[in-house]
């Protein structure tokens, strides 16, 4: 397409190929116009030797001459339904302007983090904030590649907190300034974050009451398989004393596993929640603690930096 862009590389890195480490995949970029709209960029394996030192990040160029398609990544670095690809006919000039800015984040504010503002875990963001407490470093194995985890807690400038995940080589990058022995505060900014909760903390609700969806699949009626997909967790005290079952001593006595003597009454188990309650977005309260999470024991996606 005849397109000329002025834009600025507010992010690059290369996708490497795990069979090929000297021949990666593609090198990807976001792209920012002086209006501050972004869309994503991709150079692809065979003509990235055409572009190599001529694109540096945080630099600013003219570009023309590039195929526009749709944007059909998962994770989405912009909100732009298109995006770019570099071919051998692509034209990149590195250029300075000083009036062109230079404000390359895409800062997501705590508070929306924490009520579920216009969540989607697909688009990836920026956030800032110190680092105002920690987890041990843990390891990690997935496809037979092992890997470190380490847990933070970062606070922004109205105290709101909130937890994020290190890993790989971050969390190297990060042990330094957390061994203790530095005084200053630790600030940092992450570009290009998803909003996902790796792994429910079970200490978290142990000895504690709580609410379940569930997804309960063919396989668990017909196969009599107990184990299933946790879809949300509720730990609100109202809304757990409102649906917690009653029971009294009578209704279930000691079961006697070693006995041969078949109940002669079968009970019929019903659904404590009503149809109209904790089913509609309207009937469920502003602000409860909900964990989004893939299943409870303990399946997680693959490392993010493998």
């Amino acid at each position: 397409m005849q397109w000329c862009l002025k834009v600025r590389v507010v992010g690059l890195w290369v996708i490497p190929d795990r069979e090929k480490e000297d021949n990666p995949q593609s090198t990807e970029m976001v792209l920012q116009d002086v209006k501050g709209d972004r869309i994503h960029a991709t150079i692809g394996r065979y003509v990235m030797r055409l572009f190599k030192g001529k694109i540096s990040e945080l630099g600013l160029c003219i570009m023309k001459n590039f195929v526009v398609g749709p944007n059909t990544f998962k994770f989405r670095t912009t909100k732009h339904m298109m995006r770019l690809t570099f071919t051998n006919r692509t034209m990149v000039e590195e250029i300075n302007d000083l009036l062109f800015g230079i404000n390359i984040f895409n800062i997501r504010p705590y508070k929306h983090l924490i009520d579920q503002v216009n969540v989607d875990e697909n688009e990836l963001f920026d956030i800032v904030g110190e680092i105002v407490g920690h987890g041990e470093i843990q390891p990690h194995k997935q496809n037979d590649k092992n890997s470190v985890f380490m847990n933070v807690e970062l606070q922004d400038h109205e105290l709101n907190n909130i937890e994020a995940t290190f890993w790989g080589d971050f969390v190297e990058q990060m042990t330094p300034y957390l061994d203790g022995s530095n005084a200053a505060p630790v600030v940092v900014v992450m570009q290009f974050i998803r909003e996902h909760k790796f792994q429910v903390e079970l200490d978290t609700i142990l000895d504690k009451n709580a609410l379940f969806k569930v997804a309960v699949k063919s396989h668990n009626v017909e196969q009599h398989v107990e184990t299933y997909t946790i879809l949300k967790i509720c730990d609100d005290e109202e809304l757990t004393k409102q649906f917690r079952p009653s029971f009294s001593d009578d209704d279930f006595p000691d079961p006697d596993f070693n006995s041969k003597k078949v109940a002669a009454e079968t009970h019929e188990i019903t659904d404590s929640n009503p149809d109209n309650d904790l089913n509609t977005p309207t009937n469920t309260p502003a602000k409860r603690s909900l964990w989004e999470i893939e299943s409870l024991g303990i399946e997680v996606e693959d490392d993010p930096n493998a």
